[in-house]
């Protein structure tokens, strides 16, 4: 086997390592952005659940109470799909919305209407921000921007082999 054939597999196995290790980040990012939109999307009927649980006009501060622990890990689920893709896929500023609504007066007025609207909206802009992000960047942009240490933590080790591989052939 050539020195030259034993390079080329080595780029054939780097190029595949990378398509497959691309292919499971994108399938778990698209899980955790469907699991934090079902939990958005749940949020009104936990509220209604809880309400009719309790007595919602003695309890409705620890209803709010339980929104903001909901919105908290709404939040923690965000900042874990911004960290796997290595940029800010999704701003937390889409999430502030939710935070600016006043739940304790809904609970009291029993109108959910506007936070059916701000959920709606908050959904609509992670799937635009995911779709975005994640489907219209172009491929070397993207290998630039996030891959760089990577890339040069295979190439230079690869060089480096392929040095020593002709000096020896030299000798």
């Amino acid at each position: 086997m050539s020195t030259t054939q034993i390079v080329l597999q080595f780029v054939g196995w780097g190029f595949l390592l990378y398509l497959s290790n691309r292919t499971l980040k994108r399938t778990e990012i698209s899980r955790l952005k469907d699991q934090l939109v079902n939990k958005i999307d749940a949020l009104l009927k936990d509220i209604k659940t809880e309400i009719n649980e309790t007595e919602a006009l003695k309890d409705s501060l620890k209803l709010e109470k339980s929104y903001t622990a909901k919105l908290a890990r709404i939040d923690l689920s965000l900042q874990q799909i911004n960290s796997l893709s290595k940029s800010v896929l999704l701003d937390g500023s889409l999430l502030i919305p939710l935070w600016d609504l006043d739940i304790v007066q809904m609970i009291d007025n029993q109108d959910f209407s506007l936070l059916e609207e701000k959920q709606q909206d908050v959904i609509e802009g992670i799937e635009n921000a995911y779709h975005s992000g994640l489907f219209k960047t172009n491929i070397f942009r993207t290998l630039y921007l996030k891959y760089t240490p990577e890339l040069m933590g295979f190439f230079v080790p690869l060089l480096i082999l392929h040095l020593i591989v002709q000096l020896f052939n030299a000798l």
